[in-house]
C-alpha cells in the first residue's frame, strides 16, 4: 500500500510540475508579445551609422522581425528575425548570413523577455525589454555585452 501511495504521488508531482514552473513561456500567448510591435531607430548607435529595427505579428504564433544598418547610403549589415511558438515554448530565431540560429525563451514578463543558446559562440544570450516608448535589446555571451537602445523611428 505504501509503494502504491508513493507511485501515485509521484505520478502527482511530475504530471503537476513544481511551483518555480507557474509563469513560464508555456503560459504565454501570442499577444503577450505585442510591445514589441514597431518601427524602431537606435539612439546608441556609433557616429555616421543608423541601425533600424522593425517587428510585425504575421500570425498568432509568429512574430516576424528585420534588422539593418546603414552607413551614408549603404546597408553595411542586416539580419531577420522570427519569433514563434513550438510545442508548449516560444523560440528567437536570428538569420543573418545564411545561418539560422535559434534561442529558447527562458523568461518572460509583460515587457520583455530572455533568451539563450549556449552553444552558440556570440551571443549566448538575447534579451529584450520594452519601458515606456523605448525598447533594449542586449546581446551578451562572457564577458562581453552590447545593449541597442532603440526608440521609435518617425
Amino acid at each position: 500500500m505504501k509503494r502504491l501511495l508513493m507511485i501515485t504521488s509521484l505520478f502527482i508531482f511530475v504530471a503537476c510540475g513544481s511551483p518555480e514552473n507557474s509563469g513560464t513561456e508555456m503560459e504565454v500567448e501570442a499577444n503577450d508579445f505585442d510591445w514589441l510591435i514597431g518601427h524602431w531607430k537606435r539612439s546608441n548607435d556609433e557616429p555616421g551609422r543608423q541601425t533600424f529595427e522593425r517587428w510585425k505579428r504575421s500570425t498568432n504564433i509568429l512574430y516576424s522581425g528585420f534588422a539593418y544598418t546603414t552607413e551614408k547610403q549603404d546597408t553595411v549589415w542586416q539580419e531577420s528575425m522570427r519569433l514563434y511558438k513550438r510545442g508548449s515554448g516560444w523560440t528567437l530565431e536570428v538569420s543573418g548570413e545564411g545561418e539560422k540560429i535559434p534561442f529558447k525563451l527562458d523568461k518572460v514578463s509583460d515587457s520583455g523577455f530572455t533568451s539563450l543558446n549556449p552553444e552558440h559562440d556570440f551571443p549566448k544570450v538575447i534579451s529584450y525589454d520594452r519601458r515606456a516608448d523605448s525598447l533594449y535589446a542586449l546581446v551578451a555571451a562572457d564577458e562581453m555585452e552590447i545593449l541597442f537602445t532603440f526608440g521609435q523611428a518617425d
